[in-house]
């Protein structure tokens, strides 16, 4: 007659073997791998939403802006809406030198429609604009900041202003920089200011003027 064997179960003070400690090891190793990228890419699509909700809000006071300099300019001048907005086309600086309507300094306003070529706007886009909410969320900065000059270091969601024709009309688009930029025209998406007008359409909508 055959004898059963017995069979002990392990020790369960005797902690776990390397090989379970190994693949419990790479099976989080994979866990991470797989969650890790999609965590850092939803941060940075949820940091360009924000950018795209601030470019909304300074496109508005950029023509709010633009406005105020119509009605209240010098009655000599006979400047259209199109020439204040023109001023406004570039990068965003708050560099004192640079002469920005955005920031700055004021900046004297040339433009085919003004009478005798010049009218001298006497505010910014700073200065009637909510500052502390307008800020760069690739670094926490003031968009009328000069960290945020793409002209000068290139850094993700920085914005310029940029314009195309659209038949007898000018369309104004704010577009933003992307990550891993190397230059100040490394566009977010398919965005650009030398491009076709949908690649302009991919950015924040400012202004449609004829």
């Amino acid at each position: 007659m055959l004898k059963r064997r017995k069979y002990r179960s392990r020790d369960p003070k005797g902690g776990f073997t390397l090989v379970e400690i190994l693949l419990v090891s790479a099976i989080i190793a994979v866990m991470l791998a797989v969650i890790i990228p999609r965590a850092l890419r939803a941060n940075v699509d949820t940091k360009f939403n924000t950018v795209r909700q601030v470019g909304a809000e300074v496109a508005k006071w950029g023509m709010t802006w633009a406005e105020r300099n119509l009605q209240t300019q010098h009655e000599d001048a006979a400047c259209t809406l199109i020439d204040y907005v023109n001023t406004l086309n570039g990068v965003f600086t708050g560099d004192q030198s640079a002469n920005s309507n955005w920031a700055g300094s004021v900046n004297p306003m040339t433009g085919a429609g003004c009478r005798g070529g010049t009218a001298a706007v006497s505010f910014t886009v700073q200065s009637i604009s909510p500052e502390d909410h307008l800020r760069n969320p690739f670094n926490g900065a003031s968009y009328f900041s000069s960290v945020n000059n793409g002209a000068v270091n290139p850094f993700a969601g920085q914005l310029r202003l940029a314009s195309g024709a659209e038949g007898a009309f000018t369309v104004y688009y704010l577009l933003y920089i992307g990550t891993e930029a190397t230059s100040s025209t490394d566009w977010y998406g398919n965005m650009s200011h030398n491009g076709t007008l949908d690649q302009l359409r991919a950015g924040v909508f400012m202004a449609r003027l004829q």
